[in-house]
């Protein structure tokens, strides 16, 4: 009886990982979805440290779309969701994430507001690598405590705007 038990808790187990990885997980690119940045940035909030976070929306999705089909517009998605894990990707902790169609996130934690532009300018090479268009924006918390994501997330977007289509938005 005791197997049983063990047997029937050790698959409870595994088909709840199962679950919470279905759950946490963009299927087309395997980051973090909306349901895990928000679990992310809740835990950051709770923490008393410095924060990079990262906004990114590919280029021409919609064009790629519909020039060469919803196929082309998955490979864009995945090539770009390398490319952010390449650069920003942290093995220990999943901070990046995919939040909409084509926008995603990454957070730095413990690094000062200067070391954006090397994240930024990193990134844009490995982009050009792999011949994608991604534009991308930071803020940046001295302790994110301080700080609602939300007031990052929407300066972070900011930033990313101007880049995309220039001050003229």
């Amino acid at each position: 009886m005791g197997y049983a038990y063990n047997n029937l808790r050790t698959k409870n187990t595994e088909l709840m990982e199962k679950l919470r990885l279905i759950a946490e997980k963009d299927a087309l690119t395997t980051l973090g979805n909306r349901l895990a940045y928000n679990t992310y940035s809740a835990k950051l909030q709770r923490e008393n440290c410095k924060v990079l976070m990262f906004l990114f929306d590919v280029n021409n999705l919609r064009a790629k779309n519909n020039e060469e089909g919803h196929s082309a517009g998955d490979k864009l998605l995945i090539d770009a969701a390398k490319c952010i894990m390449n650069v920003f990707g942290n093995s220990v902790q999943d901070n990046c994430f995919r939040i909409g169609g084509d926008e995603f996130v990454a957070f730095i934690k413990g690094e000062a507001e200067e070391k954006a532009q090397i994240y930024i300018d990193d990134f844009e090479k490995e982009c050009e690598k792999h011949g994608i268009g991604v534009s991308v924006g930071y803020s940046y918390a001295e302790q994110i405590s301080d700080v609602s994501a939300h007031d990052m997330f929407n300066l972070a977007d900011q930033m990313m705007y101007k880049k995309k289509y220039g001050d003229k938005n």
